[in-house]
């Protein structure tokens, strides 16, 4: 029982360090060979990003509740 709450602090927690990393360094986001190409890649690999950090807070959430 106590294994599932230090797991689920842990992903809440690596979901928002995550999500502060990419807010704050912006180029972790996007490679230098897409800086002019087509905007369609940046937002399906952020919208990839969003679902993956609620994800990862969901099991976390999840797994406290247990």
């Amino acid at each position: 029982m106590k294994h599932t709450k230090v797991l689920g602090y842990t992903l809440i927690g690596l979901s928002i360090f995550i999500t502060l990393l990419f807010l704050f360094n912006t180029n972790l986001i996007r490679s230098e060979s897409y800086i002019l190409a087509v905007d369609g890649y940046i937002i399906s690999k952020n919208l990839i990003t969003i679902f993956l950090l609620f994800s990862l807070s969901q099991l976390g959430y999840h797994l406290l509740k247990k």
